[in-house]
């Protein structure tokens, strides 16, 4: 028979009753509490365009998913499977629909998070042409709000490290997603 010592039965012991205090932490306990995972909708500002663009996107929203173990999963209402986006001159970058975004995050102090996400871009034709990175910083309030401003970046071709052809801010404020009672 095998048996399990002291300290080994106290640590599982310990992760159990850790994932259990997560797993069932109400909105208000997790913001109190600067925790990030779960699901925010989030409205989303694109910041005034610079001259190259004729115009900023307008506001839209987003639902950002944050898994506990650093993973992130986002879709929204602007760059998506089912758009055509037209933001640049053809001759700087033609029209182009996206995946959703697929990336990861991390805790950079007690209420504070950074985190970074992919979409992967194509012509009207399905062909990638190029990527979109998101990288976002962000604070959960302790009313359950969440905040944060960042930066997105359009690369040609699917090299991350590749040239940067634009790149432009974002401000997003919003809150958890709440479950609905009917």
């Amino acid at each position: 028979m095998f048996k399990i010592g002291g300290k080994l039965m106290r640590s599982i012991l310990a992760l159990a009753l850790a994932a259990g205090l997560l797993a069932g932490w109400s909105g208000e306990a997790a913001a109190r509490y600067g925790i990030l995972a779960g699901s925010w909708f989030v409205e989303v500002f694109p910041q005034p365009a610079p001259p190259e663009v004729p115009e900023a996107p307008p506001p839209f929203v987003s639902i950002l998913n944050f898994g506990v173990g650093g993973t992130l999963s986002e879709t929204d209402t602007s760059v998506h499977p089912n758009s055509l986006v037209d933001f640049f001159p053809p001759d700087v970058f033609p029209p182009f629909t996206s995946s959703d975004g697929l990336g990861s995050w991390k805790r950079t102090g007690l209420n504070r998070f950074r985190c970074t996400f992919f979409k992967f871009l194509f012509d009207e034709a399905g062909m990638h042409i190029g990527l979109l990175i998101t990288t976002l910083d962000l604070v959960v309030g302790q009313d359950g709000s969440l905040e944060g401003e960042g930066e997105s970046d359009f690369i040609r071709g699917d090299d991350p490290d590749g040239e940067v052809f634009f790149s432009g801010s974002v401000i997003l404020e919003g809150g958890r997603l709440k479950v609905r009672h009917w």
